[in-house]
């Protein structure tokens, strides 16, 4: 190497019989090759001596990478392209004595790669002769073009970037088109999203993007939409991207309550792994205790970055009681597939022969058809995991793991909520529906298949912080650059706004915008802080052509943490006698997400409430709370039960009511009542209200209470309970 570099530095020094200019139409080609082998190896030492310590990267207009950067950008290309061919093509070289500017294309090739890899990307470098020899002091990236096997997948840039002119004109329109959200927290008025669901339509998935994994209001906003598909559009299904196996644990906590979810939700992807996502989850459990005769919801994970070990007990199990001879075969054929751990051509062909198995026998199995159908997908997602660790390209895993993912969205579509509509959680670069930086989406796959049927919503951001995975605080993002995208959004003024893509025309200045290749900022799971650098962070994206609709956020903070210490799922209060107007019994409960978070108990009779109260309050405005005591049912069976009184409420953002439950004998709700058709929101007076339902003559018991999502007060006065008639 030491040679190497002396013949470098007499190939580029001038002489004294030489101008600089001949020497540089030399030198600089040769540093070139130089170059381009430093980069195949990583070579940090001699990319110091060819590149100058004040070297400027320009990834994106408007921001520039340091040396330090650069040269640990090529260490990461280098750890994931293990085959990496590095080429440089001078296209055009002017020479100004002691200055050069050069046009290059630089083709990186992956050689290892299941569908061969090359990416072209055009610079615009400036050399500087110093101490006699030529250096690189600047470099900016004028087209990034990537090519599977031939075929291009993304053409990244130039950028369009805005005059002056352009730039006031596009803010116009924006300012024009734009829907202004006043909370990223849920419990805002269902009016604020009416323009998205217009959009959305009848389309069957909903795809809800992030630009960041870490920040609040991205979570929040997420958790507040898919409630308005639920409770707007009838969609039931969430699937995230999460391992499907360790998510089993949060589909038995919607839909029966049983497990702790804190310690569930802990288990998946540590991006997921706070308040805000809880918080979702609770009202998932919440909505599916109170939802009368409503559509179950359902809580899926579509990775297949999964836990082998789970995989293998449900796909064991199911062999075990169909296929009892193929018990010893199947579990050696499974054991090595490891997360993380190379699989052989010889893992992945037995795990195929076990997936085949599997679905053959499931056909035939006269196991309950949940049974035939999780055997069945443990063992596709097994097949899944060998065939992407049989590659050793990481590049090329990234790709397959979103073509699973896509894959895996549609079994849960068409196999096992064929019927369903489906929201679908993970990050803008995994739901949107165009290529960039060589990355194929799981989106494009998905648009593929459905058409319009699949909507993206994207979510973009202009400054602030987060807390990523992979990094123990919180992480201060800059404001974008006026050229980025962030930068342009924030100059409607607006801090947090919706904008519908797909109606805006291309021949309009913001839908010509939207239509051009643009700068803007995503971050994933952070592995450190470079991740956060322009060259890591950013792409050039086509908005129109990768999001249906855009939601924009000025300021982002990072998640709220909790603690997974399991918290009591209920616990026992009491109110004094005639509290609320009845004779109730002494012991009450108060169940939901974290009683930590609620109060609750009653008031006795008194001058000022002479039927005295019953109240339910928010400690933090997290969760759900539900009080319920049991009512005894033998003076009611055969007729139908009412409850009434009046409820008051304040700052009950995210919905108050009572509710009424009729339990059959088997201990199993027959009738429910939640009042979700007429729950009380916000601030209101005393408003009287009536629960009636038909009490069989077979029934065990009823429960009635007062349920409260999120922050704020609830009151209940006036109770009273009647039997009105005979049940239908």
């Amino acid at each position: 190497m030491a040679f190497a570099l002396a013949l470098l530095a007499a190939t580029v020094a001038p002489t004294a019989a030489q101008s600089p200019a001949p020497a540089a139409s030399a030198a600089i080609p040769a540093a070139y090759a130089q170059l381009a082998q430093a980069y195949e190896n990583a070579d940090e030492a001699t990319l110091r001596a060819l590149i100058a310590p004040d070297f400027a990267y320009a990834f994106v207009p408007g921001t520039n990478e340091n040396l330090t950067q650069y040269i640990a950008d090529w260490k990461t290309s280098k750890q994931y392209s293990t085959g990496l061919s590095v080429a440089i093509r001078v296209t055009r070289l002017t020479i100004h004595e002691a200055t050069a500017n050069a046009q290059i294309v630089l083709t990186q090739t992956n050689l290892p790669a299941t569908q061969p890899l090359i990416e072209a990307q055009r610079e615009n470098d400036r050399w500087a002769l110093r101490n006699g020899t030529w250096i690189l002091v600047a470099a900016q990236i004028v087209s990034d073009t990537v090519s599977f096997d031939g075929k291009v997948v993304s053409n990244d840039g130039p950028a369009n970037l805005l005059t002056v002119s352009q730039r006031a004109a596009v803010v116009a329109q924006l300012k024009e088109l734009a829907w202004t959200i006043d909370t990223a927290t849920p419990g805002g008025s269902s009016r604020e999203l009416e323009p998205l669901g217009d959009a959305i339509g009848q389309a069957r998935i909903v795809g809800l993007g992030e630009a960041t994994h870490g920040g609040s209001e991205f979570f929040s906003l997420k958790d507040r939409i898919f409630r308005f598909l639920v409770e707007k559009l009838g969609f039931t299904v969430f699937a995230m991207e999460a391992s499907w196996d360790n998510s089993l644990a949060l589909e038995r906590y919607v839909t029966t309550g049983t497990g702790d979810v804190r310690v569930a939700l802990s288990s998946t992807f540590a991006v997921w792994d706070n308040q805000e996502v809880l918080d979702l989850i609770e009202w998932m459990r919440a909505y599916n205790v109170t939802r009368g005769n409503r559509p179950e919801l359902h809580f899926v994970g579509i990775d297949m970055q999964d836990n082998p070990i789970g995989l293998r007990e449900i796909i064991l199990r199911f062999v075990k009681a169909t296929r009892p001879a193929d018990l010893d075969q199947t579990a050696q054929r499974l054991a090595c597939v490891k997360l993380g751990a190379p699989a052989s051509e010889h893992c992945v062909a037995g795990v195929a022969a076990v997936d085949m198995m599997v679905a053959t026998a499931a056909k035939t199995a006269t196991l309950p058809r949940d049974q035939g159908l999780q055997a069945e997908h443990a063992a596709d997602i097994a097949l899944q995991m060998a065939q992407m660790f049989n590659n050793r390209d990481t590049f090329d895993q990234v790709n397959l793991r979103d073509r699973f993912m896509a894959r895996n969205v549609q079994w849960f579509a068409t196999t096992m909520f064929s019927h369903s509509r489906i929201a679908l959680w993970a990050h803008d670069g995994h739901v949107m529906t165009s290529s960039t930086g060589g990355m194929i989406p799981m989106g494009t796959y998905l648009r593929r298949r459905y058409g319009t049927n699949y909507y993206v919503i994207g979510f973009a951001f202009d400054r602030g912080s987060t807390l990523p995975n992979g990094v123990s605080a919180p992480v201060t993002v800059p404001p974008d650059p006026p050229e980025a995208v962030g930068g342009v959004l924030r100059s409607a003024g607006e801090p947090l706004f919706g904008l519908n893509l797909r109606p805006i025309s291309t021949r309009t200045p913001l839908g010509a915008y939207l239509s051009s290749e643009q700068p803007m900022r995503t971050l994933g799971a952070f592995a450190s802080l470079a991740d956060i650098d322009p060259s890591q962070s950013y792409g050039y994206i086509n908005l129109k052509k990768s999001f249906d609709t855009l939601i924009f956020v000025d300021t982002m903070h990072p998640a709220h943490g909790f603690d997974v210490a399991p918290a009591a799922a209920w616990r026992q209060f009491t109110v004094p006698a005639g509290a609320g107007g009845i004779a109730w019994q002494a012991r009450w409960w108060l169940v939901g997400s974290d009683p930590a978070n609620y109060k609750a108990g009653g008031d006795a009779p008194s001058a000022t409430n002479p039927a005295g109260l019953l109240w339910l309050w928010s400690v933090n405005g997290k969760g759900t709370g539900v009080t319920s005591v049991i009512v005894p049912v033998t003076p009611y069976r055969g007729k139908r039960i009412q409850v009434s009184g009046d409820l008051r409420t304040y700052n009950a953002n995210g919905g108050a009511a009572a509710w009424l439950r009729v339990d059959g004998a088997n201990g199993r709700y027959v009738k429910f009542d939640t009042m979700n058709d007429r729950m009380l929101e916000g601030t209101t007076a005393w408003m009287p209200f009536t629960i009636t339902l038909d009490v069989p003559q077979n029934a065990r018991d009823a429960a009635f209470g007062l349920w409260l999502h999120g922050p704020g007060w609830l009151w209940a006065t006036n109770l009273r309970m009647k039997s009105v008639d005979s049940a239908r």
